[in-house]
């Protein structure tokens, strides 16, 4: 998460600024993934817990994916 709304657009703040809740990038990964996948493909993602975990596995679901969660 990051105190900016708007993404800067070069630099390198563009590599790990993902908007206030830290969500931008993973909400466009988990609405695309289904179409970028072949059948059966997998998804792997990793990301902070202070980016909502619940959420991401509610859109991934949303999306008709199956979903594991694995914490250390």
């Amino acid at each position: 998460p990051g105190p900016d709304v708007r993404l800067p657009g070069s630099g390198a703040r563009r590599a790990w600024e993902a908007g206030p809740e830290g969500r931008a990038v993973i909400d466009r990964i988990c609405t695309a993934a289904p179409a970028l996948l072949r059948p059966g493909g997998v998804l792997l993602m990793v990301h902070s817990g202070m980016c909502g975990t619940q959420k991401t596995l509610a859109l991934l679901a949303g999306q008709g994916m199956a979903c594991l969660l694995y914490t250390s």
